[in-house]
């Protein structure tokens, strides 16, 4: 019933063919580039208006409300909001100023919640500042901060984390295009997230994760082998970085 929801367009897995995930996302942005530009032509997406892409991991349920807070992280109307004052010529008089438009978000990770094993439906939710990073071996861990807890990003409550939590990632559809690597070996789900995060951190502005947008898992349902990076595969990211 939101505003948005005939513009969301889901694109599930191919049920006949098991891929690995990074090439799914590669098939998918093959895809959804073709869309775009489909629409486009057809009329029903104006030039000046903002695709996000939404990678959901099977095991994720989108909790109520996730839209608003998404979209106003990703995505300012016009016109844009400026903020700071430069001195254009650099010679210090003030002369040849001009205002910048606030940076926007380049990406997103939903807050993740989990189900009590056993609860018969049962919400646990981690502290906030809980955040995904990686140990020396590229293996992940959770870990909680809590002296880089909140930072207020314009409406936004958010803070950073060093790699998506993984059940759902939210992505400007211009930072997507212009990201750098991808290896169609990483088949797991953690794999393909460490590329991506580390393709967010050194070649775009981060990843922050938002507090009022929820997403909801059963930890037990993804075989654990999609939840853990092989030592070829750590290899190989970090090789390629």
């Amino acid at each position: 019933n939101h505003t948005h929801g005939k513009r969301i367009k889901l694109i599930p897995p191919l049920s006949n063919a098991r891929r690995g995930v990074s090439v799914s996302r590669q098939t998918a942005r093959v895809f959804v580039e073709a869309l775009i530009e489909q629409h486009t032509h057809h009329g029903l997406k104006r030039e000046d208006e903002d695709v996000l892409l939404l990678l959901l991991r099977p095991d994720a349920v989108l909790a109520e409300g996730w839209i608003d807070p998404v979209t106003n992280a990703l995505v300012l109307p016009p016109p844009l909001p400026l903020e700071g004052i430069t001195d254009g010529d650099g010679d210090g008089d003030g002369n040849g100023r001009h205002t910048l438009p606030t940076k926007l978000s380049n990406a997103i990770s939903l807050k993740v919640d989990y189900y009590a094993p056993g609860s018969h439906g049962m919400v646990i939710s981690p502290p906030a500042g809980a955040t995904l990073t990686f140990d020396a071996t590229l293996h992940p861990k959770w870990t909680t901060d809590t002296t880089a807890l909140l930072t207020m990003d314009g409406p936004q409550r958010s803070y950073l984390t060093a790699a998506v939590t993984g059940p759902a990632t939210v992505l400007r559809w211009e930072t997507w295009r212009e990201l750098p690597s991808s290896d169609g070996m990483l088949d797991g789900y953690f794999g393909a997230d460490l590329e991506l995060s580390l393709n967010l951190w050194l070649c775009g502005d981060g990843i922050d994760i938002l507090l009022d947008a929820k997403t909801v898992i059963d930890p037990v349902e993804l075989p654990a082998s999609e939840s853990i990076v092989s030592d070829e595969h750590a290899a190989r990211i970090a090789a390629a970085w």
